[in-house]
């Protein structure tokens, strides 16, 4: 997470610096136009677009004031969107085997840079979905894939929101009583699912993003096994 939230704050300020110089520089031609405006001669103006001196004014004041509302406008906007790209979350799986902690199996990480809501959840069980094998309850699921253990699965309501350096177990068992034996077991499960979480930012209007664990693939590159 240390690494994204540096890439990211690297990004930015070059950005905004480009984005910074192009209201000034807009603001100050603006600027220039109203004064340039005033200062020329006021008979000249007269003759060839037909304003008078009080004319002159009020347009040279209306030049300058439009800038100033461009540029402020502008600006707000690059706000907006600085603080929009500043707050978008990153959502990972891990797959954890290990003996040194106290759950072990699939979790879900949120690794951005602001909280994720998470908007549709779907589990797929042998290339189906898990209702079509009948099942209604997750002690079902866990029956149907042969395990023993008592299986904690995660299942995300729309709406749902996910903070930011947040794990959450998407089917994980309790380490002891660790045996490679009764790991392999858990990956056999594992490699027949797959759980497809659809999310988004706090602000509305971003695109949606997806996390995809396909459990066959994922052990198949990983470790070379068939799913």
């Amino acid at each position: 997470m240390n690494k994204l939230n540096h890439n990211a704050m690297k990004l930015f300020p070059s950005k905004i610096e480009v984005n910074a110089l192009a209201v000034l520089v807009a603001f100050v031609i603006g600027l220039c136009l109203g004064l340039l405006i005033q200062v020329i001669d006021s008979n000249s103006l007269e003759v060839y677009i037909g304003l008078n001196k009080s004319d002159q004014i009020a347009l040279a004041s209306a030049v300058i004031a439009l800038s100033a509302f461009g540029a402020t406008a502008y600006s707000s906007y690059l706000a907006r969107k600085h603080n929009r790209i500043s707050v978008f979350p990153k959502l990972d799986y891990a797959v954890v085997f290990s003996n040194s902690v106290d759950r072990i199996g699939l979790f879900l990480v949120n690794n951005g840079l602001g909280p994720a809501v998470i908007e549709k959840w779907e589990l797929l069980v042998d290339d189906m979905p898990y209702r079509a094998h009948g099942i209604e309850r997750f002690e079902q699921l866990t029956t149907f894939l042969k395990l023993d253990d008592t299986v904690n699965y995660g299942y995300f309501k729309p709406g749902t929101m996910f903070q930011v350096g947040e794990a959450i177990e998407l089917f994980a068992v309790s380490t002891e009583p660790y045996s490679f034996g009764r790991n392999d077991q858990i990956r056999n499960a594992l490699q027949r699912l797959k759980i497809t979480i659809t999310y988004r930012s706090i602000y509305q209007e971003l695109k949606r993003e997806k996390v995809i664990f396909n459990g066959s693939k994922y052990f198949q590159k990983n470790f070379g096994e068939e799913g």
